[in-house]
C-alpha cells in the first residue's frame, strides 16, 4: 500500500507543479506588442505559473467593456476617452504599464507638391487634415501640433481616414497632410506621395508623451493579486527584451520574426528598417502625459470630469516588478537611438 501511495505521489507532483493559471490579454497588431510576445517566447509568464492566452484585436477603445466585463484581463491598447469615462462611472479598470512613450515616430505628413507652399502651421488654415479615427489619441496629437502654430480644429477641414488608407488620399489630392505612423511615414516618402513634415515627439509637450498603455481589471487582480503581479513582473521582463532588440540587441532577429508572424509587417526586412516606437522599460505610466490627455479629452466634451491620477491609473505593480527584477541595463549600448531607457 504505502508503495502505491508512493508511485501516486511521484505522479501527481509533476502535475501540481506544471498547473498554469489563464491570463487573458488583448493587444493591437503594433510594433510594441513585442513586450507581451517577447514574455510569452521566451518563457517568462510559464516560469511565473501563468498561460497567456493573447488575442489581437483592431483598435483598444471598442475593447474597454470587454476588460471592464473581465472577458479581457489586460488590454494593451491606446489612452482612449473610454478608460477615463469607465473610471469616472466606477468601472473595474485602469492602467497599470505604459505601452507607447516618446519617441512614438508619428509625423504629420505634407503633401509632396505643397511642401514648397506650405511652409508653417499656420499655412494650414483651411487647407484639408486627416486622423485615423474620429475622437482618437491622434486627434489629440494634431490638437497639440496646429497649437503651435496659432490654429485649432475649427481652422481646418478634418477627415477621418485610416492610416492604410491616406496614400490613396494624398495621391487623389483629397488631403494636404494627415498624421501619420510607421511604416507609412517610412513609405510615403518613397512613394513621392507626401513627406514627414512635422515630428510629433518633437512639439507635443507634456513629454514624453503617452499614448497607449497596459489596462486591467481591477476587480480580477483584486481577487487574483499574486497572479496579477506575476503577470506584470513576467511582462516587464518582456518590455525589456522589447527595448534592447529596439536598440540592436542580440533578441532584434528573433522579434523580427514573431512581429510579422503576428501581422505587424508584412516581412523582417521592412520592419527592420523603419523606426519603432518606444516603451517605458520600467514599466511606469507617464503621469503628466495622461493628465494632459484626460484634460484635452474633456475640453472636446468626450470626458465629463477630470479624475485624479489614481482614480484611472495604478503604478503598484510596476513598483513591485522593479522590486523584483532591478533597474533595467541596456545591453545593447552601441544603439544612438533615444527612447526605451536611453
Amino acid at each position: 500500500m504505502y508503495r502505491l501511495l508512493l508511485i501516486l505521489g511521484l505522479i501527481a507532483v509533476p502535475a501540481v507543479a506544471t498547473a498554469q493559471t489563464k491570463v487573458k490579454v488583448g493587444t493591437v497588431r503594433a510594433t510594441v506588442i513585442g513586450g507581451v510576445v517577447s514574455a510569452q517566447t521566451r518563457g517568462y509568464f510559464k516560469e511565473a505559473g501563468i498561460d497567456v492566452d493573447i488575442n489581437l484585436i483592431d483598435a483598444s477603445a471598442g475593447f474597454v467593456p470587454l476588460l471592464a466585463n473581465n472577458e479581457l484581463n489586460v488590454v494593451e491598447g491606446g489612452v482612449s476617452a473610454n478608460l477615463f469615462n469607465g473610471a469616472a462611472q466606477g468601472l473595474p479598470i485602469k492602467v497599470a504599464f505604459d505601452s507607447t512613450s516618446t519617441p512614438i515616430n508619428h509625423s504629420l505628413m505634407l503633401r509632396t507638391d505643397l511642401k514648397d507652399r506650405i511652409k508653417s502651421i499656420g499655412d494650414l488654415k483651411g487647407r484639408t487634415l486627416a486622423v485615423n479615427a474620429p475622437n482618437s489619441i491622434a486627434l489629440y496629437e494634431v490638437t497639440r501640433i496646429l497649437e503651435t502654430g496659432g490654429l485649432t480644429l475649427k481652422d481646418v477641414d478634418l477627415k477621418v481616414i485610416p492610416f492604410a488608407q491616406m496614400a490613396v488620399a494624398f495621391e487623389t489630392k483629397a488631403i494636404d497632410a494627415g498624421l501619420e505612423i510607421t511604416p507609412f511615414t517610412a513609405l510615403l516618402p518613397k512613394q513621392g506621395l507626401a513627406i514627414a513634415w512635422i515630428d510629433s515627439d518633437a512639439v507635443v509637450k507634456p513629454s514624453p508623451v503617452m499614448i497607449s498603455g497596459s489596462m486591467f481589471n481591477t476587480d480580477w487582480a483584486a481577487k487574483n493579486p499574486e497572479v496579477a503581479q506575476a503577470f506584470f513582473t513576467a511582462l516587464l521582463r518582456g518590455v525589456r527584451d522589447y527595448c534592447d532588440a529596439y536598440h540592436g540587441g542580440a533578441w532584434r532577429p528573433e522579434l523580427l520574426k514573431l512581429l510579422v508572424a503576428n501581422g505587424v509587417a508584412t516581412s523582417t526586412e521592412l520592419l527592420d528598417t523603419i523606426p519603432w516606437p518606444a516603451r517605458n522599460p520600467d514599466g511606469y505610466v507617464r503621469r503628466e502625459s495622461l493628465l494632459d490627455i484626460q484634460h484635452w479629452y474633456v475640453g472636446q466634451r468626450l470626458v465629463r470630469d477630470e479624475l485624479p491620477y489614481e482614480r484611472f491609473a495604478d503604478d503598484s505593480f510596476a513598483t513591485e516588478a522593479n522590486r523584483k527584477i532591478g533597474p533595467f541595463k541596456l545591453a545593447a549600448n552601441e544603439s544612438g537611438k533615444l527612447g526605451c531607457g536611453k
